[in-house]
């Protein structure tokens, strides 16, 4: 079993990182760069830890990739999940260190399933989709648009 569980809860711009360690919480903030996440796993000894974050799409491809890149054991914890569990704590108005903090105590306590990496095929699948996406959203609203200058066209022919 890991030895150290760390809780990351991740935004756009940032990663807030917390852990227990001699029966105090150590916790800081990094950027959420390919930097910034190789020189903060680069002071573990990865083989001997357990991340624990919510996925949020592409705010935290970057660290699941850097994490998986360093074989390190991953645990995704559903977001309402982890929202249920942090109002078990007490916490009722969060802020990004109070839930860096449940994830951790969320990771020690809740028996997670371990994250495996989408093959490589998946990955590229699902980015395409990701791009598909909004381009049929401007497709179905040039079809409408179409429809309604055919509409005005017709009543006007008729007229």
């Amino acid at each position: 079993m890991n030895s150290l569980i760390i809780g990351i809860d991740v935004s756009n711009k940032t990663l807030d990182i917390a852990y227990q360690e001699d029966n105090h919480w150590v916790d800081y903030q990094i950027e959420n760069t390919m930097k910034s996440i190789e020189v903060f796993l680069q002071g573990f000894d990865e083989q001997h830890i357990t991340f624990v974050l919510e996925p949020t799409g592409t705010y935290s491809d970057k660290l699941l990739h850097s994490l998986d890149k360093s074989n390190c054991s991953i645990k995704l914890i559903n977001p309402q999940k982890s929202s249920a569990f942090m109002k078990v704590l007490g916490i009722t108005a969060k802020d990004d260190k109070q839930a860096a903090r449940a994830l951790a105590i969320a990771g020690k306590t809740l028996d997670l399933p371990d994250f495996q990496m989408p093959n490589e095929d998946i990955q590229k699948r699902k980015k395409c989709k990701w791009l598909l996406m909004p381009l049929k959203s401007r497709n179905d609203r040039l079809k409408i648009k179409f429809i309604a200058l055919c509409s005005v066209f017709t009543h006007q022919m008729l007229s």
